[in-house]
């Protein structure tokens, strides 16, 4: 798709990913989406250097996350994958109508990339992977990705959405069972509940943490 105006990209971002843009065409995320680029700062206040990081925005879908990411830190090393080819394109599309210079765009799914950056970000697909490749495999693939921080959304065992995808699995989405998981791996720093908006309140049906862990150093 061919991007020729702001609201071509408003157009693009009023679904699923939610984002507006300013009279500066700077990226404004509303609704979810904001409160998962929240997170993503939230991870990038404890980073040992807060001005050149690499980051990685797994499953980026339209690049509201990264791409603001990358105009509020101009001297990040902006990495975006996926596997959708179609909103892969439209990332390219909005990151040059934007002029965000600098972005690394990867097709491919998260488990095929072996890299590894100073900021990960997981939102809405850690249940995707757990499904297939079990949980301890899940905590094991995000400490080789990750340098230093990592914002992972969690769906919660009651989350409707999680329930469909993991079926009985989604009994080990409780943060118990994450605490204990990725503490082999990770100190968890903080954790930020995703406010998805149902009717101008929060959809019940959802119930969705993101939880800020840093690697632990091995001696």
């Amino acid at each position: 798709m061919k991007i020729k105006s702001k609201e071509d990209v408003e157009k693009i971002m009023e679904g699923y990913q939610r984002a507006k843009l300013s009279k500066n065409n700077i990226i404004m995320p509303y609704g979810s989406t904001e409160s998962k680029y929240k997170a993503a700062e939230k991870g990038i206040s404890y980073l040992e250097n807060k001005e050149k990081f690499s980051f990685m925005d797994f499953g980026c879908c339209f690049g509201a996350i990264g791409l603001k990411i990358k105009q509020e830190f101009k001297d990040s090393n902006c990495n975006m994958s996926g596997v959708n080819k179609e909103e892969l394109e439209i990332v390219k599309n909005i990151s040059s109508f934007l002029n965000i210079d600098g972005v690394n765009i990867i097709k491919k799914n998260v488990i095929s990339i072996e890299a590894s950056y100073d900021l990960t970000l997981y939102f809405s697909l850690v249940h995707h992977v757990i499904y297939r490749y079990g949980f301890e495999n899940l905590a094991k693939l995000i400490s080789k990705q990750t340098n230093n921080v990592a914002v992972v959304e969690f769906p919660m065992h009651d989350d409707v959405l999680c329930q469909k995808v993991l079926k009985e699995k989604s009994s080990l989405m409780n943060d118990e069972n994450i605490v204990k998981v990725f503490s082999k791996f990770f100190d968890i720093l903080d954790k930020i509940e995703i406010f998805y908006p149902h009717k101008g309140e929060k959809n019940t049906q959802l119930n969705r943490i993101c939880y800020i862990i840093k690697k632990k150093v091995t001696k």
